[in-house]
């Protein structure tokens, strides 16, 4: 939402569709500190690729997650359950 590249770890809870890896951000392993110091490191040191990641997440968020589109996924998603009950 904000433009910056995010950091985040899979754990089951669709963290990775929001979060794509080497494009929004990083994907590190759950409980990792090491892993975790190293991402945010990498992103300190290059700049560059944390802003690119930074637009991207931010390109990411207004195509998916503002509320316009998050009414109309729904909707939409509404829509195929009532006409598949109707079938």
């Amino acid at each position: 939402m904000y433009g910056k590249p995010l950091i985040s770890s899979e754990i089951g809870t669709g963290t990775t569709f929001i979060n794509v890896a080497n494009e929004t951000g990083l994907v590190v392993p759950p409980g990792n500190p090491h892993e975790l110091r190293a991402a945010m490191r990498y992103l300190w040191e290059n700049p560059d690729i944390a802003s690119e990641m930074g637009r991207n997440a931010r390109l990411r968020y207004l195509k998916c997650f503002t509320a316009t589109q998050m009414a109309s996924s729904y909707g939409r998603l509404y829509e195929r359950v009532l006409d598949d009950a109707h079938a």
